[in-house]
């Protein structure tokens, strides 16, 4: 059975994407420092860990890894995908440098360490990487300085590990706009006319929902594609290629 570790499991995101891949066949490893409810319904297995403290910790990181090789058994290590997120919005005068090491250690670093710590086995099973990027690595706004500049990074990482691993390794990324998750309603708590006027900006006059990601995540996975390799896919409704001018 393939096995596939996915970070920011407990998230909007990733306990749908958690589900999806559960209903098709893999054998999930979660890991997020917490564990909701959502996922204690399903047959997975779950790491609590905290990503910031693994990148720091190399004594973590060796129980981590134990930890899932223990799991897997007899199964292979198919694939990593690198969902956890920290998102710091907030005028760049006033980020903190801690702010700034976290949100790196969460977004980037760790993407970096599993990938290298895991990286003989997914070499072993011809596997795959794919990195959860965001529409800021390219197009962002004010305030969000921290977490555009970390998914720009994150792009560029998967980039230069296609050309570096791709003989064994496909690594491929995924660029969401808006995604109708609980922390994207959280900053519209205010106002829920917002997100009607947010779906009015993209193109196709709706917000993505996570299944549509699950479903990139499914097709990237497909090794069947194999010269899948390096790719960027923008999921956002149209809004990656719309400029907004006053006329």
């Amino acid at each position: 059975m393939k096995s596939v570790l996915i970070t920011g499991a407990a998230g909007g995101l990733g306990r749908i994407i958690c589900k999806e891949l559960n209903h098709y066949g893999y054998k999930v490893i979660a890991t997020d420092f917490k564990k909701s409810d959502y996922l204690k319904e399903m047959e997975i297995e779950f790491i609590k860990s905290d990503l910031n403290f693994i990148v720091n910790n190399k004594l973590e990181l060796e129980k981590f890894k134990k930890k899932v090789i223990s799991i897997l058994g007899n199964n292979e290590l198919y694939a990593i995908i690198n969902n956890a997120a920290f998102q710091k919005v907030e005028k760049f005068e006033k980020i903190t440098i801690e702010d700034w090491n976290y949100t790196l250690s969460v977004n980037l670093l760790a993407p970096i360490i599993l990938s290298k710590t895991f990286l003989e086995e997914l070499k072993t099973n011809r596997g795959t990487i794919i990195n959860i990027s965001s529409i800021h690595s390219s197009l962002t706004k004010q305030e969000f300085s921290c977490y555009a500049t970390s998914k720009a990074a994150l792009t560029g990482l998967t980039k230069s590990l296609a050309i570096e691993l791709g003989k064994n390794i496909r690594v491929n990324a995924i660029e969401p706009a808006a995604i109708d998750t609980d922390m994207l309603r959280q900053g519209f708590q205010k106002s829920q006319k917002l997100i009607r006027e947010l779906e009015k900006f993209h193109p196709s006059e709706i917000i993505g929902n996570p299944i549509d990601i699950c479903n990139a995540v499914l097709f990237l996975l497909d090794p069947t594609n194999k010269f899948l390799n390096g790719s960027i896919l923008q999921i956002g409704g149209g809004i990656h290629h719309r400029l907004h001018d006053p006329f």
